[in-house]
């Protein structure tokens, strides 16, 4: 009888087991998905976890979030915070209909209350370009210009408040300042937003196209 029931013993261990490690193990395989998947579930979010974008369920959002992760909640490719893979940030990220629409603008400081326009400019601009764009807008009925290498570092400070960035290299209205021999009066000073060199600011030509954002006093 002994020699019966040691051999069954086993085996009802070995089913328990395996039982209890298929359930641990799903989660994770639930959870965590490679991000480059070509087709989302409806019950998954994109999660920006360590630098990599991942795939999850949506009951395990909260666990990343507790760890500082950011979450495109309604999957419309904006994130709800500012995140190490580079995805733009929305400002309403529980409404997928307002991505484009609830940006109203802001005013910061920058030596001064400094109004930023809710949205870019239409398009790109080179340097002269983005000048007349800016002071051409009909607006409110204020004077638009577009804003100096200081201002613009002001607004980057302040880029989630005001919002709807895209990424790219924003203009100033900067000249060259004659701090570098290796360039002339052909280049203005640009920042990066949203980019792998975010917030650097850097010498371009004038006649290279970018995205600008309008400003008011």
């Amino acid at each position: 009888m002994k020699k019966f029931l040691l051999p069954l013993l086993g085996f009802v261990f070995l089913i328990s087991c395996g039982k209890e490690s298929t359930t641990d193990l799903q989660p994770e395989q639930e959870n965590y998905e490679n991000g480059s998947a070509t087709t989302r579930s409806s019950n998954k979010r994109d999660v920006c976890h360590n630098g990599n974008i991942i795939n999850i369920n949506i009951n395990a959002i909260s666990a990343h979030q507790a760890h500082g992760d950011a979450v495109d909640m309604d999957g419309d490719g904006f994130f709800n915070m500012e995140n190490d893979c580079g995805m733009p940030v929305d400002c309403d990220d529980t409404d997928d209909q307002l991505t484009d629409n609830c940006c109203n603008g802001a005013e910061i400081d920058s030596n001064g209350p400094l109004y930023v326009a809710p949205t870019d400019e239409p398009g790109l601009y080179n340097w002269q370009e983005a000048i007349d764009a800016c002071a051409a807008k009909d607006l409110d009925g204020h004077t638009w210009y577009l804003p100096s290498k200081e201002e613009l570092n002001h607004i980057h400070a302040a880029k989630d408040d005001i919002g709807c960035f895209t990424p790219g290299v924003y203009l100033s209205s900067t000249e060259y300042d004659g701090a570098n021999p290796n360039y002339d009066d052909t280049y203005s000073w640009t920042q990066h937003f949203l980019t792998i060199y975010e917030g650097n600011q850097v010498l371009v030509l004038k006649s290279v196209p970018g995205p600008c954002r309008c400003v008011h006093r």
